[in-house]
């Protein structure tokens, strides 16, 4: 009790000195709450439609028929008797990427040595059968680089003829063929040429002596490669950079006036 009254005598003296202040500066911790911003990074799976490229192949044939057909006995071709001509036109037939020839042989009635050639007559047209010349064929002049077609006997009838159908031969893009074509089976032989570009083409065989050993059925193949664009479903992975708010916590100081007396209390 006399502590108490000690000090608040001292207190006294102090507060009425004329240089003590009337307020103090009170430092108070506090908690302040604010709200930062994180970033953070998510992976998600995504269905999206993509294109891609397919080579599709388009296939067929065709049935030929022949624009020009003729046979002679008396001529040979490569020193083989009797001549059979067919030749096709395949120019009114829509284009296609590949194009080729299917010849179906069927069975001979007997035995006959056969010789099968194709030609590309194109740039040099179709022989027409001996005496014919077309009028937009020029006559060759003699001189032939090579006897394809010959005739025994006397040709002077068909000297401008031969000569203008060994010309075309001589010209003429060779395709293919066969040779010794003995056809005796039960199903047909088959035989399979690329064409190009041809528009024009001729089969000629040498050798049978009947029609029962010249049957064939011809067809034109066919093939074109398309790209088509498929669409499909296909899944990725993206990583997504988000943010969230996050809330916070900061202690700082307060600083504050108070009167002497409520500091005095307070402690």
């Amino acid at each position: 009790m006399k502590c108490r009254r000690n000090i608040f005598l001292i207190c006294l003296v102090l507060i009425s000195s004329p240089t003590f202040p009337a307020c103090l500066t009170v430092v108070t911790p506090t908690e302040e709450t604010y709200t930062s911003t994180e970033y953070y990074s998510e992976n998600r799976t995504e269905t999206y439609l993509e294109k891609s490229a397919q080579t599709a192949v388009m296939s067929g044939e065709d049935i030929i028929t022949p624009c020009v057909a003729w046979s002679n006995g008396a001529l040979k071709f490569k020193g083989h008797q009797r001549v059979w001509y067919y030749g096709y036109d395949l120019s009114l037939l829509q284009p296609h990427d590949r194009e080729g020839l299917k010849i179906y042989l069927s069975q001979q009635q007997f035995y006959e040595y056969t010789i099968l050639r194709v030609f590309d007559m194109t740039f040099v047209g179709h022989i027409l059968p001996p005496p014919q010349i077309s009028v937009t064929d020029a006559i060759p002049p003699s001189g032939i680089k090579r006897e394809i077609l010959t005739m025994g006997g006397d040709t002077s009838s068909l000297d401008n003829w031969l000569n203008l159908a060994n010309v075309k031969l001589n010209r003429a893009l060779f395709l293919g063929g066969k040779s010794d074509l003995w056809l005796n089976r039960e199903t047909p032989q088959i035989l399979e040429l690329n064409i190009h570009d041809g528009r024009q083409v001729a089969i000629v065989i040498s050798g049978p002596s009947v029609p029962q050993n010249v049957r064939f059925n011809t067809v034109r193949t066919w093939s074109d490669i398309n790209n088509v664009y498929m669409e499909q479903t296909a899944t990725r992975v993206t990583t997504y950079q988000l943010e969230k708010p996050v809330m916070r916590h900061l202690s700082v100081l307060q600083f504050r006036q108070v009167p002497f007396w409520e500091a005095l209390l307070n402690r």
